[in-house]
Parts: structure tokens; sequence; C-alpha cells
């Protein structure tokens, strides 16, 4: 473990070594370091930290911005998946423009092309619709019931 969290230590170092910008972010994210910052959520002591590190980072931030309600699980993934700016857009948009509005105003093209989730389910409406529902089912599988249940 030790080792782990000196290798976390650098990497960190590495990430807070840009700017805080999304373009900044894509460019580290096609190096050898941001593919190994990207790898780091895979590891099974580190991952869940930084997993629920980067929720909690999106439920601060709705927060500041005036967001008081909790967030559903949908519409906390939407922060997650497009970025906490724009996820809060879809979040609080009113029900019914997520009826109405695109998807695909809320990807860029390249990644909203590569995910089938969300081009098929091209409404707001209807991907925070479908995200429930995955979560739901997965919600009741053996692993997360033993979660669950830890708690």
């Amino acid at each position: 473990m030790d080792t782990k969290i000196a290798v976390l230590r650098q990497m960190v170092t590495i990430a807070r070594s840009v700017p805080d910008e999304w373009s900044e972010h894509e460019k580290i994210g096609d190096t050898p370091q941001g593919w190994a910052l990207h790898a780091m959520v895979l590891d099974v002591d580190v991952g869940p930290m930084l997993q629920t590190h980067k929720l909690m980072t999106s439920v601060l931030f709705a927060r500041a911005k005036g967001y008081a309600r909790p967030l559903s699980a949908a519409e906390l993934e939407m922060m997650n998946l497009t970025g906490d700016s724009t996820g809060l857009d879809m979040v609080t948009m009113p029900q019914d423009m997520r009826e109405q509005v695109p998807t695909a105003n809320f990807f860029q093209r390249s990644v909203y092309e590569r995910n089938p989730v969300a081009s098929r389910n091209n409404t707001v409406a209807k991907l925070l619709a479908v995200t429930d529902a995955r979560m739901d089912a997965n919600s009741n599988m053996p692993g997360a019931r033993e979660l669950a249940a830890s708690f």
C-alpha cells in the first residue's frame, strides 16, 4: 500500500501540473501519464477512494452553484460523465425542456458518437431515465447488495 500511495502522490503532482481547463485535461489524457491516471481508478485499493472523491466534488460543485436538493444517482452520473458544469446544466433543466433537448448538446462529438447509451437515448429525459433504470437493475446484483449490507 505504501508503494501505491507514493505512486498516487506522483500522479496528483502530474494532475495538478496542468490548468483546470478541459482542453488541458484532454491533452494530458492522451499521454502515458494521463493513461496511468485513468487506469488508477481501476485499482482495487485506490480506485474506490478516487471515485468517491470525484463524486463528492460534483455534489459540492452543485451546492456551491445553489443547487440545494440531493442529486439522484442518474443526475450525479451525468455530472460525472459530462463534467460538473455541463452536467449541472442537464440537472437544472426544467422537466419539459428535458423532453426536448438533445443529449448531443452535452457531449463532444467524438465522445457522443462512441457512447451508444447517450446517442440512442437522444434527449436529456431519455438519457436520465435509462441511466436510472440501469442503476436500479444493477443495485440488485449480488455485489451491490453485499456492499449495501456492509453499511
